[in-house]
């Protein structure tokens, strides 16, 4: 699980394929993106947790969003 951790952090797991191991929340916790922001793109625009958690990436450079 530790290096599921690490490797998701330097970005060599992707966010599908962590999906699988973690819970939203912890992967948002990971990113240092806002759950509750990545919940709202979700349902209100309807987008991927993957679309949803890059959006807050890109947008806020990895901050809390």
């Amino acid at each position: 699980m530790e290096l599921i951790l690490k490797s998701a952090k330097s970005g060599t797991v992707k966010i599908n394929d962590a999906t699988e191991l973690l819970t939203l929340a912890q992967i948002c916790k990971i990113y240092g993106v806002s759950y509750n922001g990545v919940r709202q793109r979700m349902h209100q625009y309807g987008e991927s947790p993957s679309k949803a958690i890059d959006f807050f990436i890109e947008k806020q450079g990895g901050g809390d969003a």
